[in-house]
């Protein structure tokens, strides 16, 4: 049913719960798992944000990828990696999400404020993304 599983990562707990489920369905229908992470800096900010700031945001998501890849990595699970850069992360993963069978996320990132609701980015990809989606909590 599943032969390639999006997993979209931002480092939260409930993005680490996600990796955890996707390996399962992987795991059961023998799919290919490809971590998602987008660097994005909204537009309001990104006259004030230098180069090397934004470069920091960058690292951050490589490492984000690479703690989400060793739930996979315990588990002899290969896993790919894409880190996307300057879009914003709704519509990246929607249009990523094209390629594959199956989109898995948290439901609530890293943003606070949005603690109280299904959090703004997996709102919109529920809506958005071409493929079945898993969100998770």
């Amino acid at each position: 049913m599943f032969s390639k599983i999006l997993l979209a990562t931002d480092g939260s707990s409930n993005s680490l719960r996600a990796a955890e489920n996707a390996l399962e369905i992987a795991k059961r229908f023998k799919a290919k798992v490809t971590l998602i992470y987008v660097a994005y800096v909204p537009g309001l900010y990104k006259g004030d944000i230098s180069s090397e700031l934004m470069e920091s945001f960058v690292e951050d998501g490589k490492k984000i990828l690479s703690d989400t890849a060793s739930v996979f990595e315990k588990n002899d699970f290969t896993v790919d990696s894409k880190l996307i850069r300057e879009k914003k992360p709704s519509l990246a993963l929607c249009a990523t999400a094209k390629n594959y069978d199956l989109l898995v996320i948290g439901t609530r990132g890293l943003h606070k404020k949005q603690e109280s609701s299904l959090g703004s980015v997996s709102s919109y990809v529920i809506q958005c993304a071409p493929c079945p989606v898993l969100l998770v909590k």
